[in-house]
């Protein structure tokens, strides 16, 4: 099916008038939380509500079904709330860039198995491209999408790509095997709530990228630091325990539904859910382990997907990246505070407890 999407929030309206829209969609954000907010709060109040008006109460099976739902609702709720900054920004960005948005060709999507090409780039540290007396040899950076992508969203039977997913990209010959990533994505189109990817949008493999040093504080800044790392990981755990609850209250759901046709929905649910856990976990263990090994030059690849065969599925906008989390930037930023090693606060010459 010939698909064109529009704008971030299927406005329809010209350019201008989307632009000139902008305050309203970004409130509208906010008025979308709200409404997830009050059915949370209802799917708490109805767990022991008949299924049907003046029905038997509901069996301890669909009150637990329910208070699961409720669970997962909740969680839900309060990642929304804390990426609610961010989501307004994404809505507002594609709004007031809408006219500019309107001028740039729709380009075909990217898909899994994407392929990608980028810059020639060498890992000197080992062959082929390395150590001396090998010279530091350029090898061509060729990959194809894998991981995450979304999983709910086929193209033509392929799972979308988005920004920051990422793919194998073996002709580097890194050591751990080299991964790209894709770094931008439409600026007014989006799966899953990122940005979604197309022919020609720009991707990066095998930078050598030095970790962000820590910042020599006081006990107060080191002691916010620590709380700030703490939180920084939380968010993270929140997302994949909301994932998690919402697999069990799938399937929860599949062994009290009413018909047979509503629990093989509930079940296939689970299991898509179940199979995007896996390949955003999978996406994880990669991130972890690539760009580590060194590269000339220290950019490594920049290259660009180069599939165009999607093309009963064009996607608008101009290339973008990826807008920061501002509540996961702060956090970051602030988790970099840290008491230098031998300052922390220790009792002072001559305070010593009184007998």
């Amino acid at each position: 099916m010939d698909q064109h999407v529009q704008s971030a929030n299927n406005d329809l309206s010209s350019p201008f008038a989307q632009a000139a829209n902008t305050p309203n969609a970004m409130l509208g954000v906010a008025k979308s939380w709200a409404t997830s907010v009050g059915a949370t709060t209802k799917a708490w109040s109805d767990i022991n509500a008949p299924s049907t008006p003046g029905g038997p109460p509901p069996t301890p099976g669909v009150k637990t079904a329910r208070a699961i739902r409720a669970t997962q609702q909740t969680v839900a709720a309060v990642v929304g709330g804390l990426g609610l900054l961010k989501q307004a920004l994404d809505v507002g960005f594609a709004n007031l860039t809408a006219p500019l948005a309107a001028i740039c060709p729709s380009l075909p999507a990217a898909t899994l198995g994407s392929p990608y090409a980028g810059t020639p780039h060498a890992h000197p540290a080992h062959p082929p491209s390395g150590p001396p007396p090998v010279p530091p040899t350029p090898m061509p950076s060729f990959g194809v999408a894998m991981l995450s992508l979304n999983l709910k969203t086929l193209i033509n039977g392929m799972p979308a790509a988005r920004v920051d997913d990422i793919g194998l990209a073996p002709t580097c010959f890194g050591i751990p095997p080299a991964w790209f990533k894709i770094k931008t994505g439409s600026s007014n189109t989006f799966i899953g709530g990122v940005r979604a990817a197309r022919l020609g949008d720009i991707c990066k493999a095998c930078p050598t990228i030095p970790e962000a040093p820590s910042i020599s504080a006081g006990a107060v800044l080191g002691a916010i630091g620590k709380v700030a790392a703490v939180a920084a990981k939380g968010l993270a755990v929140l997302g994949v325990v909301a994932g998690a609850l919402g697999i069990a209250a799938d399937l929860a759901e599949t062994a009290t539904a009413d018909s047979e046709a509503e629990a093989a929905n509930k079940a296939a649910d689970a299991a898509l859910s179940s199979a995007q856990m896996a390949a955003d976990a999978g996406k994880m263990a990669a991130e972890a382990a690539m760009w580590k090994d060194p590269a000339l030059p220290p950019t490594g690849s920049i290259g660009a997907i180069i599939d165009g065969s999607h093309t009963n599925v064009l996607i608008g906008g101009f290339p973008m990246v990826n807008i920061p989390d501002p509540v996961g930037a702060l956090l970051n930023r602030l988790s970099r505070y840290q008491v230098p090693p031998g300052e922390e606060e220790a009792p002072k010459a001559g305070t010593a407890a009184c007998h």
